[in-house]
C-alpha cells in the first residue's frame, strides 16, 4: 500500500492507497487505487478497488497518489491520472462503489506549469467549511493550490503557486492539515506551517518519514507513511505503517516511531510504554517538557485514557507509574475495557514535590489480553503527570528500549543542561 492518505468517516477509519504490484519491479508499477477500513487501526477490511479503466482516463500503471474527503453526505475521491492530471471519482458511501460522474479531468493538462499529481484535499474549519486541493512537485516547480467550490468536483478560482520559505529537499506528495489555527504543509522529511492557507510557507524543521498523512482520531493524532523497511518491502513494493503524533505546546510536532510496535496495541514485556501514546482519551491533555518527552495530565476529575489490546499481562499483575505532582490529592484507577468496565485496581498519587517517582499498582486483573482504562480521579487543581507505565514493579527501565534522546533525535527538538523538569505553558 502506498502513499497511505487516512480519513475518519463514520467513526471509522479509512485508507486510501495506490498499490505496487510487483515484488521484482524496478520501477513503479501501480494499476489502481483502494480503500481499506478498520476500527480499530489494527485489522483492515478491503473496502473497494478502483480501475482506472472504469474512469475518463483508461488503464494505466502509474496510480499514483490519491485522497478523499466528505461533504453533504458524498464521499469524493481525487486521483492521478500519471503525472499530467487529477480527476475526482464520487460515492454516497465511504467504501464505496464511486464512479466517474465528470468523465473529464478537475485538474486538466496544461492548466498550470508544475507536474500536476499527487492531490491533497484539505477542507478548512471556516464557516463555510472551504475545500482546497492542493498538487504538484518542487523538482521543477513548487505545489500549487486551488480553491475548489462547495460541489467538490469544479474549481473556484485560478490555482496559484505556493511560496515556500527556506531550503527544502526536493520532492513530491505532500499533505496538509491544521491544528490551533496553524496550516502545516508536510512533504518527504519536511514541515512548513503556515498561519493562512495561502501566506508564505516557512521551513520549520524535519518531519519523519516520507509520502505521509496526518489524521485524529480518539482525541489522538496519528501519521501514516509509505514505508520501506517492512518485511519484504522494496523501494518499489512498499507497506504503509501508522505511528502516534505529538505536538509540543508551541506547536512544532513529534512523531513516535514506537520502535516499531505501531499504535492501538501494547506490548506488557516492553521496558515501558509511553502514557502519551493512548488509542483513545477523554479530558486528558498532553503536557510537554524538554528533558523528558511528553506528559498526560487530567483536565478534570474523571478524565481518562485507554489503552487496548494490552499482551503478556501476568495474573494479578502490577503496574507501575512514573508520576509528577504537587499534591496528594488524586488517585489512578485502572478499569477493564472502560471506565464503566470492572475496577482492577487504584493507587494514590503522592506528591512528589514535581519531581519523578515510580508508584505500584496491584491489579486483579487474568493472564490474557487486556483493554485496560486509567481514571484520574480528584479535588485539587493541581494536576498530576504521568510519564510512564510499566510490568512488572521493580523491572530495570533505567534505559529503556523507547527513550528519546532530544540531542541526537532529527526532529528539531533542543534538551536543557539541567535535569530539573521545565514545563512550556504556552498553549
Amino acid at each position: 500500500m502506498t502513499d497511505p492518505h487516512i480519513h475518519i468517516f463514520d467513526n471509522n477509519a479509512y485508507l486510501f492507497s495506490g498499490r505496487d504490484v510487483d515484488y521484482n519491479a524496478r520501477d513503479y508499477t501501480m494499476k489502481d487505487w483502494l480503500v481499506w477500513s478498520s476500527s480499530d487501526l489494527i485489522n483492515w477490511k478491503l473496502e473497494y478497488t478502483l480501475d482506472p479503466a472504469d474512469t475518463y482516463i483508461g488503464s494505466i500503471d502509474k496510480c499514483f497518489a490519491t485522497d478523499a474527503a466528505e461533504r453533504n453526505g458524498k464521499y469524493y475521491w481525487y486521483i492521478s491520472n500519471y503525472m499530467s492530471e487529477i480527476a475526482v471519482v464520487e460515492a454516497t458511501k465511504p467504501g464505496g462503489p464511486f464512479h466517474d460522474k465528470q468523465k473529464k479531468p478537475l485538474i486538466p493538462k496544461g492548466l498550470t506549469n508544475c507536474r500536476q499529481y499527487d492531490p491533497t484535499i484539505f477542507i478548512d474549519d471556516d464557516k463555510s467549511k472551504t475545500p482546497y486541493l492542493f498538487f504538484g512537485e518542487t523538482w521543477e516547480n513548487d505545489y500549487h493550490i486551488v480553491k475548489l467550490n462547495s460541489d467538490m468536483v469544479s474549481l473556484a478560482e485560478e490555482s496559484r503557486k505556493i511560496e515556500i520559505q527556506g531550503h527544502y529537499r526536493i520532492e513530491d506528495k505532500n499533505f496538509v492539515f491544521k491544528r490551533n489555527g496553524i496550516y502545516y504543509l508536510v512533504w518527504g522529511d519536511t514541515y512548513a506551517p503556515a498561519d493562512n492557507v495561502y501566506v508564505p510557507y516557512r521551513i520549520a524543521g524535519n518531519f519523519f518519514g516520507s509520502r505521509n498523512s496526518v489524521f485524529e482520531c480518539h482525541n489522538q493524532w496519528f501519521m501514516a507513511v509509505e514505508d520501506y523497511f517492512c518485511t519484504g518491502c522494496t523501494p518499489f513494493f512498499k507497506g504503509s505503517s501508522i505511528h502516534y503524533l505529538h505536538f509540543k505546546s508551541n506547536g512544532v510536532p513529534y512523531v513516535d516511531p514506537n520502535n516499531g510496535y505501531g499504535v492501538g496495541e501494547y506490548d506488557a514485556s516492553r521496558p515501558i510504554m509511553q502514557a502519551e501514546n493512548y488509542f483513545e482519551a477523554d479530558a486528558i491533555d498532553k503536557v510537554n517538557d524538554n528533558v523528558n518527552g511528553f506528559y498526560i495530565s487530567p483536565e478534570k476529575s474523571g478524565a481518562w485514557s485507554i489503552y487496548p489490546n494490552i499482551y503478556g499481562l501476568s495474573d494479578n499483575e502490577t503496574i507501575t507509574f512514573n508520576v509528577s505532582s504537587k499534591t496528594d490529592q488524586w488517585t489512578i484507577e485502572v478499569y477493564e475495557e472502560n471506565p464503566h468496565g470492572k475496577l482492577l485496581g487504584s493507587c494514590k498519587i503522592p506528591n512528589t514535590q514535581r519531581s519523578l517517582q515510580l508508584i505500584n499498582c496491584k491489579l486483579s486483573n487474568t493472564a490474557e489480553k487486556q483493554n485496560l482504562c486509567m481514571v484520574f480521579v480528584g479535588k485539587s487543581d493541581e494536576k498530576p503527570l504521568v510519564d510512564y507505565f510499566s510490568y512488572p514493579a521493580g523491572k530495570d527501565i533505567a534505559k529503556p528500549d523507547a527513550y528519546w534522546d532530544f540531542k541526537l533525535n532529527t526532529q528539531g527538538w533542543r534538551t536543557l543542561d539541567n535535569q530539573e523538569i521545565d514545563f512550556d505553558d504556552e498553549k
